[in-house]
């Protein structure tokens, strides 16, 4: 199986928005790797109040303002990977609901994608059959998130948790691609995905 992360072009107004229980799913990722998640959430804009309605959503530009936060309190580039580790399929919601209850695993990344829209406007996925496999790519708001590192991480391998999670297999990807540059210390992502990586990946 093949991962990959790119970007696409659009713009909607007042902005994308994302699940309140993915976002709640990162401030509790955050607390649990060392930081003060719902302290980082306030200073992002956050209200704590939307955080209480399951069914609501939160801008994507105040959770980039997470990311930035978190990088700044931990001082970790890879804090995105880090707070995967804590990934909890719930983030999901009914997109999780429906993968799990898949007979099989392709039928659940295609439910992945059918569904993704359920967990946030600015994120689309797609999936194709190629020589090694099946490509699942995630696809970007151009102009959202673009180069932030610890976005992308996070959905990357939150995402590949969860998929080993609900086969009970550590599944290995064939290749894993991302668009930002790459970084200055692999090491975590040679843990986290543990096949080959490319960065600077020019898919659209």
């Amino acid at each position: 199986r093949n991962m990959s992360i790119s970007s696409d072009a659009s713009e909607s107004k007042p902005g994308p928005m994302t699940s309140v229980l993915w976002v709640r799913n990162i401030i509790e990722a955050l607390d649990t790797a060392g930081l003060d998640g719902q302290t980082l959430s306030l200073r992002a804009g956050i209200k704590p109040e939307v955080l209480q309605v399951v069914d609501a959503g939160v801008l994507v530009n105040e959770i980039i303002r997470l990311w930035e936060l978190a990088v700044e309190a931990s001082g970790n580039d890879a804090i995105g990977l880090l707070a995967a580790q804590e990934f909890k399929p719930s983030a999901l919601d009914a997109t999780g609901y429906a993968m799990m209850s898949s007979p099989t695993l392709l039928s659940a990344l295609e439910r992945a994608v059918r569904y993704s829209g359920a967990i946030t406007s600015a994120t689309s996925g797609s999936l194709q059959e190629v020589d090694e496999g099946y490509r699942l790519e995630f696809q970007i708001m151009t102009g959202i998130i673009d180069v932030q590192r610890q976005n992308h991480e996070y959905i990357m391998f939150g995402f590949l948790k969860f998929l080993r999670w609900i086969v009970g297999q550590e599944l290995t990807p064939v290749r894993v691609e991302f668009k930002h540059p790459v970084p200055a210390d692999l090491t975590p992502y040679r843990e986290a995905f543990r096949c080959p990586l490319e960065f600077g990946a020019q898919r659209v």
